[in-house]
């Protein structure tokens, strides 16, 4: 039951559910099945006592990825009750002032000295614009606070993202170039070098070829679809930049704005003929589009 006098804090203790997400199973198909138990039940005793119980390392690799997932989320929760409980009390002293000026120009009314001649209603006409200007202010801070709040969620995300998952617990200043992070909606284990790279080829597509800046769904796109498997020194599988992909999805992002169609749909539709035609190089495209140019090809 909602309580005003508790903190956001501990409305969020007070939830009785949390969430098992879809992008979990690529990490969880990873473990036997004793280990996803151990990991299920250790999961369940964090979130009732905030304590981690150690397993060995790939229940905690795993382990560690969930408990961060799930503070995000409790985060989140009490982020949102926080923000409920400021808008029904800006909304009650708006509800307030609403009625307080309605009893005033009710008074005024009343007034011997009211007059509803034109000249005398022009006098109210700066409360009315001042009234319209108060409701703007209103608006543009509500709006401000919301694009706040969507900046600091992007900001999270990214800290996430650069953040090792690793049992280290190393910030992301000191996290190792090559030490394995999780990125995207599928949670692909690859490396902050990595990530780096792939981050900086959306930044340059977008400012060479698009109108608008890169959104957190542009990124992943292009991370998913310029990335190789690879394996560490340590026999584990990672998602690793590949240069020759990234040179093949220039020419897509060029041909698309050369086009003026520049959705992923289409984007798409360019790498899939790419593939269906054998063309894994942009070379190799420049090649099939000169001779298809010409006539040499279909």
């Amino acid at each position: 039951m909602y309580n005003e006098d508790k903190t956001p804090e501990e409305l969020a203790e007070e939830r009785d559910r949390f969430y098992i997400y879809t992008s979990y199973e690529e990490q969880l198909n990873m473990l036997t099945f004793e280990q996803i138990g151990r990991a299920i039940c250790a999961l369940y005793h964090y979130f009732h006592t905030g304590e981690k119980l150690v397993q060995e390392k790939e229940v905690n690799m795993m382990l560690s990825f969930m408990t961060s997932k799930l503070d995000d989320d409790t985060k989140r929760y009490a982020k949102k009750v926080k923000k409920r409980r400021e808008d029904a009390r800006k909304a009650g002293l708006a509800s307030a002032e609403a009625r307080r000026e309605k009893a005033r120009l009710a008074e005024l009314a009343e007034s011997e000295h009211y007059s509803t001649t034109v000249n005398d209603c022009q006098q109210f006409q700066p409360d009315r614009e001042r009234d319209r200007d108060r409701d703007n202010d209103r608006d543009r801070e509500k709006e401000e606070e919301r694009e706040e709040e969507r900046e600091e969620e992007r900001e999270e995300e990214r800290e996430r993202t650069l953040c090792s998952n690793s049992s280290k617990g190393r910030s992301a200043d000191e996290a190792d170039e090559h030490t394995l992070v999780f990125y995207g909606t599928n949670q692909r284990p690859t490396t902050s070098a990595e990530l780096h790279m792939s981050e900086a080829l959306t930044d340059e597509l977008y400012s060479t070829y698009m109108h608008n800046k890169p959104t957190r769904y542009d990124y992943e796109c292009i991370f998913e679809r310029v990335h190789e498997r690879a394996v560490n020194a340590d026999g584990e599988a990672y998602a690793a930049y590949s240069p020759v992909k990234a040179d093949l999805l220039r020419y897509v992002f060029k041909t698309a704005a050369e086009q003026q169609k520049t959705g992923w749909y289409y984007m798409d539709g360019i790498l899939k003929k790419c593939e269906e035609n054998g063309i894994t190089t942009a070379e190799e495209a420049l090649q099939h589009e000169y001779r298809w140019k010409r006539g040499e090809i279909a």
